[in-house]
């Protein structure tokens, strides 16, 4: 086997491992290295933090993809805010399941492929690859992204 095919199939079951992960499979480690999954809702809310208004997906992948927090007004707020509704429109995904998907991969590409890859490029691109007018299902179009950066 060449050094290129093996290449190719271990961008295939890491890929692979990635479907499984979004949909209720586990990688290998997921528990221990994997951050927790973006969300707007918390899981538990206390006396203190009910009050608190509730962050937008876009708001908090601003900020993951920044490093840091963000001004709300942030272009890059604005961007994600576009890129949710457009992938959506174009997939059976919910926007926080895209937000999800879309940082799971992006662990994915660091951890176990050694990319430094930015949500907002990432997001970008699976947006460029969904042609107008399809309904597809995001975990594949991500799997797909790990398949082509992952080498």
């Amino acid at each position: 086997m060449t050094i290129r095919k093996g290449l190719l199939i271990g961008a295939l079951i890491g890929a692979l491992v990635f479907v499984a992960s979004c949909t209720g499979g586990s990688h290998k480690d997921s528990e221990q290295t994997r951050a927790p999954a973006v969300t707007s809702q918390p899981e538990k809310a206390s006396a203190s933090t009910a009050t608190q208004p509730q962050e937008s997906l876009e708001y908090m992948l601003a900020g993951l993809n920044a490093g840091h927090s963000v001004p709300r007004d942030d272009i890059t707020v604005k961007r994600f805010r576009y890129l949710l509704t457009e992938i959506q429109s174009k997939t059976v995904n919910t926007q926080k399941e895209i937000a999800d998907m879309t940082y799971r991969a992006q662990l994915i590409l660091r951890d176990d492929y050694g990319k430094d890859v930015r949500l907002l490029d990432l997001m970008e691109a699976a947006n460029e690859t969904i042609p107008a007018g399809m309904r597809m299902k995001y975990e594949e179009v991500m799997a797909a992204m790990l398949v082509l950066m992952g080498k």
